[in-house]
């Protein structure tokens, strides 16, 4: 760290235990020197060219302590009086405490880089005299080579025939998807701006369905600082809440002894083994050769477990091109009836789905907001009359009353409406 003492022991390597491990202990020391150096000498780097290129400009101690900042929070270390007395207390329940912290400052003095220039500019032609500093400058130019470079990274992906989630109230916006795997490339800054996107709209977007619902502002502030918790934490959280970090139940291999270390192991292994893991057991080997190398050299790859939901849409696809040569919504209701009674394990696989859906506390929640949606737009007099109903509605999903709530088909029918 520039501007701290030499023996200052990187975060990310806090832990002593595994280092006790014969033979693998051996590794993870050599691994430690590695990142320490190699991160040190880029540190370094950053500084010491710049500070080169300041020779004769008559530069500040400011602007030194400035620079020695930026090269510290652009690398991923977190500075200030609050770190430094409390960031080894924080980095045993969180995962690289000091790290996330440097992601909210490097966006701090990028927004205050680009007021200061800004301001510069206006300055001018006003005939006034306001410099922003040289590391303001700095740093606002390598934030817009940042920002460029992992645009033209989206764009050739998506050229290559990947997704990319372009709707900002998704948590994987600004992600590569390609199947069930996720990439991101944005270092830590894409969490940030999904959860001030989904806290300034009060929204989020279905990561399987695609449907957007509101999203309680607390639950979306909650989950991100849930995702920074450390593995072993984390873990805690999910087996006291008894649901996944998506919000979902928890696989029932965890009601068993055996299922539940297993689970406990995949989250505590090393992040390159389980995304390379998951990767292989969710999309086969092939996805498995693509995600180590990202993985490897620090980009976040993820690959989510199929739903009976996600089994169901590639049953359907997969029979519907088998018989017609097109995918199950291009078929039509007609052909799709004749699909589910040519094929049985169809209707089977659907009956599991809803059952699913069904269970899943957040779809209840969504079919209630969606009831209070449509009742609020209806007119008192038949609001009145529908509180005295006592019978089945065709679209509903029980007796229409006070608390009735609709099934998905009536829901889009409204919507069109």
């Amino acid at each position: 760290t520039i501007g701290g003492p030499t023996a200052t022991q990187h975060e990310l390597f806090k832990a002593q235990w595994l280092k006790k491990v014969p033979i693998i202990g051996a590794v993870v020391k050599a691994s430690e020197r590695a990142a320490a150096v190699g991160m040190n000498t880029l540190r370094n780097g950053i500084f010491d060219t710049t500070v080169e290129k300041w020779e004769g400009q008559n530069r500040s101690d400011a602007d030194y302590q400035a620079l020695a900042d930026m090269a510290n929070i652009s690398t991923g270390v977190a500075i200030g009086k609050f770190m430094k007395d409390y960031g080894h207390l924080l980095n045993a329940p969180f995962f690289s405490f000091g790290y996330n912290v440097s992601r909210f400052q490097l966006i701090g003095k990028g927004f205050t880089s680009l007021i200061d220039i800004t301001k510069e500019t206006g300055s001018r032609l006003a005939g006034k005299d306001f410099r922003a500093s040289p590391a303001s400058k700095l740093l606002a130019g390598e934030l817009v080579l940042f920002v460029m470079a992992g645009l033209t990274a989206l764009a050739i992906a998506e050229a290559a025939g990947a997704e990319v989630e372009k709707d900002p109230r998704s948590s994987d916006f600004g992600k590569v998807k390609m199947g069930r795997m996720r990439v991101d490339v944005w270092a830590g800054f894409q969490q940030i701006s999904a959860m001030v996107v989904q806290l300034a709209m009060g929204q989020g977007k279905g990561l399987r369905s695609g449907e957007i619902y509101t999203k309680d502002r607390l639950t979306t502030v909650l989950r991100y600082v849930q995702g920074k918790l450390s593995p072993v934490v984390g873990l805690g959280v999910e087996l006291l809440s008894k649901k996944t970090f998506l919000g979902e139940p928890l696989p029932d291999r965890v009601s068993t002894p055996e299922g539940a270390i297993g689970y406990a192991l995949g989250k505590i292994a090393p992040l390159v083994l389980e995304d390379v893991v998951d990767a292989i057991r969710f999309q086969g080997m092939g996805a498995g050769v693509a995600a180590f190398p990202l993985a490897f050299h620090g980009i976040g790859v993820s690959t989510f477990e199929p739903s009976p939901l996600d089994n169901l849409t590639e049953m359907r696809d997969h029979y519907s091109q088998k018989m017609f040569g097109n995918d199950w919504g291009s078929v039509g209701p007609d052909f799709q009836e004749g699909l589910e009674n040519f094929y049985p394990q169809l209707a089977e696989q659907e009956r599991v789905s809803r059952f699913e859906r069904r269970n899943a506390e957040f779809n209840g929640a969504r079919q209630r907001e969606a009831g209070r949606a449509v009742e609020k737009a209806l007119s008192k007099k038949i609001r009145r009359e529908m509180e005295g109903l006592g019978v089945t509605v065709g679209g509903l999903s029980r007796t229409l009353n006070k608390g009735w709530r609709l099934n998905g088909k009536f829901i889009r029918s409204i919507r069109m409406i």
